[in-house]
């Protein structure tokens, strides 16, 4: 193939590849970016491919394609972290009742207790201690998009 050839391949492979990005837009009333600095005001923040691109003030136009997210007059901001969870288990359990479960049941309790965590507001969590092979059952499943 002639140097042009592969150069314009390059550029038709790169360009199909951007065009596959998915992009949502979300519209804020305020974004936290820093705890140290008050919130800023209005603004649109563009999320490419799972990740932020840009954080813009005001409302921008969102790109054709785009998934658009209005949150209106709330407020964004970063995901929060907790440093000590038992997701597993369930407070006010019977502990010898529990002790006993099987370790199946402790990943679906859980699964059911990291998506209340995550509605919460916290993505990230340090799991303090759980059966033997629950929580890595856990993890493993939830970094399979579970």
């Amino acid at each position: 193939m002639h140097k042009s050839g592969m150069v314009a391949a390059a550029m038709l492979a790169l360009l199909g590849t951007a065009a596959h990005a998915k992009t949502t837009i979300i519209y804020a009333g305020r974004v936290i970016t820093d705890a140290g600095e008050p919130a800023q005001g209005p603004s649109t923040v563009t999320v490419t491919d799972g990740r932020i691109a840009s954080i813009a003030p005001g409302r921008t136009d969102a790109p054709a394609g785009a998934e658009v997210v209005d949150l209106g007059d709330k407020t964004l901001l970063p995901g929060l972290v907790d440093l000590h969870v038992h997701l597993t288990g369930d407070p006010g359990d019977d502990y010898r009742a529990a002790a006993v479960d099987p370790d199946e049941w402790g990943v679906v309790v859980g699964a059911k207790n990291a998506a209340i965590t995550l509605r919460a507001g916290f993505t990230t969590v340090r799991e303090a201690g759980s059966a033997q092979y629950t929580a890595y059952s856990l993890r493993r499943g939830t970094a399979n998009g579970f």
